[in-house]
Protein backbone atom coordinates (compact mmCIF):
# COMPACT_ATOMS: atom_id res chain seq x y z
CA UNK A 1 0.00 0.00 0.00
CA UNK A 2 1.30 3.81 -0.60
CA UNK A 3 2.25 5.45 2.69
CA UNK A 4 0.60 8.75 1.70
CA UNK A 5 -1.14 10.90 4.15
CA UNK A 6 -4.76 12.59 3.56
CA UNK A 7 -3.37 15.85 2.19
CA UNK A 8 -1.49 14.11 -0.49
CA UNK A 9 -4.38 11.92 -1.40
CA UNK A 10 -6.81 14.79 -1.64
CA UNK A 11 -4.48 16.68 -3.82
CA UNK A 12 -3.49 13.76 -6.19
CA UNK A 13 -7.09 12.57 -6.68
CA UNK A 14 -7.73 15.02 -9.39
CA UNK A 15 -4.75 13.55 -11.37
CA UNK A 16 -6.11 9.55 -11.12
CA UNK A 17 -9.98 10.89 -11.78
CA UNK A 18 -8.91 12.47 -15.49
CA UNK A 19 -6.68 9.43 -15.88
CA UNK A 20 -9.76 7.97 -15.96
CA UNK A 21 -12.24 10.62 -17.31
CA UNK A 22 -10.15 12.24 -20.20
CA UNK A 23 -10.37 15.78 -21.02
CA UNK A 24 -12.75 17.57 -22.56
CA UNK A 25 -12.38 19.59 -26.01
CA UNK A 26 -13.49 22.85 -24.82
CA UNK A 27 -11.79 24.58 -22.06
CA UNK A 28 -11.65 27.83 -20.66
CA UNK A 29 -9.98 27.58 -17.27
CA UNK A 30 -10.28 30.65 -16.21
CA UNK A 31 -14.03 30.95 -16.91
CA UNK A 32 -15.59 31.65 -13.51
CA UNK A 33 -19.41 31.53 -13.45
CA UNK A 34 -21.04 33.87 -11.02
CA UNK A 35 -24.14 32.03 -9.71
CA UNK A 36 -24.61 32.51 -5.97
CA UNK A 37 -26.84 29.98 -5.08
CA UNK A 38 -29.51 27.08 -5.63
CA UNK A 39 -32.60 26.44 -4.21
CA UNK A 40 -32.96 23.53 -2.17
CA UNK A 41 -36.33 21.85 -2.45
CA UNK A 42 -37.62 23.47 0.98
CA UNK A 43 -35.84 26.93 -0.59
CA UNK A 44 -32.61 26.69 1.58
CA UNK A 45 -29.96 28.70 -0.52
CA UNK A 46 -27.09 26.17 -1.34
CA UNK A 47 -23.87 28.27 -1.57
CA UNK A 48 -22.07 27.46 -5.17
CA UNK A 49 -18.93 27.95 -6.86
CA UNK A 50 -18.74 26.93 -10.66
CA UNK A 51 -15.55 27.27 -12.83
CA UNK A 52 -14.04 26.24 -15.86
CA UNK A 53 -16.16 24.66 -19.34
CA UNK A 54 -16.04 21.16 -20.48
CA UNK A 55 -16.86 17.98 -18.96
CA UNK A 56 -18.53 18.28 -15.49
CA UNK A 57 -17.20 17.35 -12.29
CA UNK A 58 -19.14 18.11 -9.06
CA UNK A 59 -16.94 18.01 -5.98
CA UNK A 60 -18.71 16.79 -2.47
CA UNK A 61 -17.15 17.80 0.79
CA UNK A 62 -16.17 16.24 3.75
CA UNK A 63 -18.14 16.67 7.51
CA UNK A 64 -17.67 20.22 8.93
CA UNK A 65 -15.63 21.31 5.53
CA UNK A 66 -16.98 23.35 2.73
CA UNK A 67 -16.56 23.54 -0.91
CA UNK A 68 -13.49 25.59 -0.45
CA UNK A 69 -11.39 22.22 0.47
CA UNK A 70 -11.78 21.59 -2.86
CA UNK A 71 -9.61 24.50 -4.37
CA UNK A 72 -7.08 22.88 -5.83
CA UNK A 73 -8.68 19.72 -7.18
CA UNK A 74 -10.96 22.33 -8.78
CA UNK A 75 -8.16 24.45 -10.35
CA UNK A 76 -6.40 21.02 -11.38
CA UNK A 77 -9.86 20.33 -13.38
CA UNK A 78 -10.03 23.15 -14.52
CA UNK A 79 -6.67 23.41 -15.76
CA UNK A 80 -7.63 20.01 -17.27
CA UNK A 81 -10.34 21.72 -19.21
CA UNK A 82 -13.10 20.20 -17.40
CA UNK A 83 -16.12 22.44 -15.76
CA UNK A 84 -15.72 22.08 -11.61
CA UNK A 85 -18.80 22.32 -9.21
CA UNK A 86 -18.66 22.33 -5.77
CA UNK A 87 -21.76 23.59 -3.26
CA UNK A 88 -21.85 24.13 0.65
CA UNK A 89 -23.68 21.25 2.84
CA UNK A 90 -26.66 22.93 4.28
CA UNK A 91 -25.07 24.32 7.83
CA UNK A 92 -21.90 24.86 6.17
CA UNK A 93 -19.87 27.23 4.59
CA UNK A 94 -22.17 29.89 3.07
CA UNK A 95 -24.90 27.99 2.82
CA UNK A 96 -27.06 28.62 6.01
CA UNK A 97 -28.76 26.34 8.52
CA UNK A 98 -32.05 26.26 7.86
CA UNK A 99 -32.98 23.68 11.48
CA UNK A 100 -33.75 20.67 9.41
CA UNK A 101 -32.79 18.60 6.90
CA UNK A 102 -29.72 16.72 8.00
CA UNK A 103 -30.50 13.26 6.78
CA UNK A 104 -28.81 11.73 3.57
CA UNK A 105 -32.19 11.59 2.21
CA UNK A 106 -32.23 15.39 1.86
CA UNK A 107 -28.73 16.10 1.18
CA UNK A 108 -29.10 13.82 -1.91
CA UNK A 109 -31.68 15.91 -2.77
CA UNK A 110 -29.62 19.42 -2.28
CA UNK A 111 -27.16 17.53 -4.49
CA UNK A 112 -29.97 16.71 -7.22
CA UNK A 113 -31.36 19.96 -6.97
CA UNK A 114 -27.94 21.52 -7.90
CA UNK A 115 -27.46 19.15 -11.07
CA UNK A 116 -30.71 19.81 -12.21
CA UNK A 117 -30.91 23.63 -11.66
CA UNK A 118 -27.35 23.62 -14.15
CA UNK A 119 -28.62 20.87 -16.41
CA UNK A 120 -25.45 18.79 -15.83
CA UNK A 121 -25.16 15.50 -17.63
CA UNK A 122 -22.08 13.20 -17.78
CA UNK A 123 -21.05 13.97 -14.66
CA UNK A 124 -18.42 12.58 -12.79
CA UNK A 125 -19.29 12.81 -9.38
CA UNK A 126 -16.14 12.95 -6.64
CA UNK A 127 -16.94 12.91 -2.91
CA UNK A 128 -14.74 12.93 0.30
CA UNK A 129 -16.07 10.88 3.53
CA UNK A 130 -19.63 11.24 4.20
CA UNK A 131 -19.92 12.86 1.23
CA UNK A 132 -19.44 9.35 -0.73
CA UNK A 133 -22.31 8.47 1.11
CA UNK A 134 -24.98 10.97 0.01
CA UNK A 135 -23.54 10.47 -3.76
CA UNK A 136 -24.26 6.95 -3.34
CA UNK A 137 -27.77 8.11 -1.52
CA UNK A 138 -28.77 10.74 -4.63
CA UNK A 139 -28.15 7.99 -6.78
CA UNK A 140 -30.25 5.52 -4.86
CA UNK A 141 -32.80 8.11 -4.92
CA UNK A 142 -32.59 9.62 -8.27
CA UNK A 143 -30.89 7.29 -10.59
CA UNK A 144 -27.90 7.18 -12.93
CA UNK A 145 -29.26 9.43 -15.76
CA UNK A 146 -27.28 12.68 -14.91
CA UNK A 147 -23.73 10.36 -13.99
CA UNK A 148 -20.79 9.07 -15.91
CA UNK A 149 -18.52 8.09 -13.41
CA UNK A 150 -18.16 8.56 -9.41
CA UNK A 151 -14.90 9.04 -7.08
CA UNK A 152 -14.79 8.38 -3.54
CA UNK A 153 -11.93 9.52 -1.64
CA UNK A 154 -11.52 8.49 1.62
CA UNK A 155 -15.08 7.38 1.82
CA UNK A 156 -16.73 5.45 4.94
CA UNK A 157 -16.74 1.51 5.25
CA UNK A 158 -19.95 -0.02 4.60
CA UNK A 159 -21.38 -0.54 8.06
CA UNK A 160 -21.71 2.52 10.97
CA UNK A 161 -19.22 3.06 14.28
CA UNK A 162 -21.92 5.31 16.33
CA UNK A 163 -21.74 3.94 20.29
CA UNK A 164 -19.27 5.17 22.74
CA UNK A 165 -17.29 6.69 19.60
CA UNK A 166 -19.66 8.78 18.96
CA UNK A 167 -19.96 10.19 22.42
CA UNK A 168 -16.62 10.85 22.62
CA UNK A 169 -16.79 13.14 19.09
CA UNK A 170 -20.22 14.74 20.04
CA UNK A 171 -19.81 15.78 24.19
CA UNK A 172 -17.02 18.07 23.75
CA UNK A 173 -18.82 19.90 20.71
CA UNK A 174 -21.23 20.62 23.33
CA UNK A 175 -18.97 22.24 25.88
CA UNK A 176 -16.28 23.81 23.73
CA UNK A 177 -16.63 23.24 20.02
CA UNK A 178 -13.61 25.35 18.89
CA UNK A 179 -11.00 23.55 21.14
CA UNK A 180 -13.10 19.91 19.83
CA UNK A 181 -13.02 20.90 16.33
CA UNK A 182 -8.80 21.79 16.63
CA UNK A 183 -8.20 18.66 17.64
CA UNK A 184 -10.02 17.27 14.63
CA UNK A 185 -7.65 19.19 12.31
CA UNK A 186 -4.95 16.13 12.21
CA UNK A 187 -7.48 14.28 10.96
CA UNK A 188 -8.13 15.91 7.50
CA UNK A 189 -4.51 17.12 7.41
CA UNK A 190 -2.03 14.42 8.18
CA UNK A 191 -0.31 13.95 11.74
CA UNK A 192 2.89 15.44 10.63
CA UNK A 193 0.65 18.92 9.96
CA UNK A 194 1.38 21.63 13.19
CA UNK A 195 -1.64 22.88 14.73
CA UNK A 196 -0.29 26.61 13.59
CA UNK A 197 0.38 25.91 9.90
CA UNK A 198 -1.36 27.92 7.56
CA UNK A 199 -3.08 24.71 6.00
CA UNK A 200 -4.49 23.79 9.78
CA UNK A 201 -5.59 26.85 10.46
CA UNK A 202 -7.65 27.18 6.69
CA UNK A 203 -8.86 23.59 7.83
CA UNK A 204 -10.22 25.23 11.37
CA UNK A 205 -11.55 28.31 10.01
CA UNK A 206 -14.06 26.05 7.68
CA UNK A 207 -15.02 24.29 10.54
CA UNK A 208 -15.97 27.04 12.23
CA UNK A 209 -17.86 28.17 9.61
CA UNK A 210 -20.14 25.35 9.81
CA UNK A 211 -22.87 25.84 12.54
CA UNK A 212 -23.18 24.15 15.75
CA UNK A 213 -25.79 22.07 14.82
CA UNK A 214 -24.81 20.89 11.65
CA UNK A 215 -21.63 20.15 13.50
CA UNK A 216 -23.16 17.37 15.64
CA UNK A 217 -26.01 16.45 13.55
CA UNK A 218 -23.95 16.02 10.29
CA UNK A 219 -21.29 13.58 12.47
CA UNK A 220 -24.04 12.07 14.21
CA UNK A 221 -25.23 11.06 10.52
CA UNK A 222 -21.73 10.14 9.09
CA UNK A 223 -21.45 8.06 12.40
CA UNK A 224 -24.64 6.26 12.56
CA UNK A 225 -25.73 5.81 9.64
CA UNK A 226 -24.33 3.06 7.44
CA UNK A 227 -22.89 3.21 3.50
CA UNK A 228 -23.64 -0.32 2.85
CA UNK A 229 -28.00 -0.61 1.80
CA UNK A 230 -26.87 2.63 -0.57
CA UNK A 231 -23.83 0.69 -1.99
CA UNK A 232 -25.79 -0.84 -4.57
CA UNK A 233 -27.09 1.54 -6.37
CA UNK A 234 -23.68 2.81 -7.25
CA UNK A 235 -23.62 1.22 -10.68
CA UNK A 236 -20.93 2.94 -13.00
CA UNK A 237 -17.08 3.95 -13.24
CA UNK A 238 -15.67 4.01 -9.74
CA UNK A 239 -12.46 5.37 -8.45
CA UNK A 240 -11.68 4.16 -4.70
CA UNK A 241 -8.80 6.81 -3.18
CA UNK A 242 -7.38 5.82 -0.01
CA UNK A 243 -4.37 7.01 1.54
CA UNK A 244 -1.76 4.43 3.81
CA UNK A 245 -2.35 7.07 6.70
CA UNK A 246 -5.96 7.64 6.40
CA UNK A 247 -6.81 8.36 10.31
CA UNK A 248 -10.72 9.12 9.38
CA UNK A 249 -12.08 6.28 7.39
Amino acid sequence: MLNINRRHVISTAPALLYASAGAATEAAPGAHRFVPCVPARDGTPLHLLDWGQGRPVVFMHAWALNSAMWEYPMTAATDAGCRAVAFDRRGHGKTPDPGRGYDYATLADDLAAVLEALDLRGVTLVGHSMGCTEIATYLQRHGRGRVSRVVFVSSPGPDAQGGPMLDNFLAPLKHDRPGALTGAVGLFTGPASAPASPMAQWVLSQFLQTSPLATRECLRLAMQVPMRPVLGAVKVPTLLVHGGQDALN
